[in-house]
C-alpha cells in the first residue's frame, strides 16, 4: 500500500489577542494524506484576518477543518519570542 504526503506552506494574519492594535504574522505548514483545495484553505487563512485568537486557537481550528489533515504547524513571534505550535491527527487506526 502507498502512502502520499502533500505539504502544503503559506503565511497569514490574525488580531492579536492581548493587543488589538498588532497584527500577528504567522507562517502555516500542513501535511495531509490526501490534495487539499487550496482555494479553500485560502479561504480559511483569510477569514482569520478580522478574528482575533491564540496561535494554538488558531492551529487547533485548522486541524479540526480538513479531514485530509495529518498534522498543522505554526509559527510566528509574539513580544520578540518564537512561537511553534503542532498539532498532529492520530488515526485510531494506527
Amino acid at each position: 500500500m502507498k502512502k502520499m504526503c502533500v505539504t502544503y506552506q503559506c503565511d497569514f494574519k490574525c488580531q492579536c489577542p492581548i493587543d488589538p492594535e498588532l497584527v500577528d504574522h504567522y507562517t502555516l505548514l500542513v501535511e495531509a494524506h490526501a490534495i487539499i483545495v487550496v482555494e479553500d484553505l485560502h479561504e480559511l487563512l483569510a477569514s482569520y484576518a478580522e478574528k482575533t485568537m491564540f496561535q494554538e486557537d488558531i492551529t487547533a481550528d485548522i486541524a479540526s477543518r480538513f479531514v485530509q489533515i495529518g498534522k498543522v504547524t505554526t509559527s510566528g513571534f509574539h513580544s520578540g519570542v518564537k512561537t511553534v505550535c503542532t498539532v498532529e491527527i492520530v488515526n485510531a487506526k494506527g
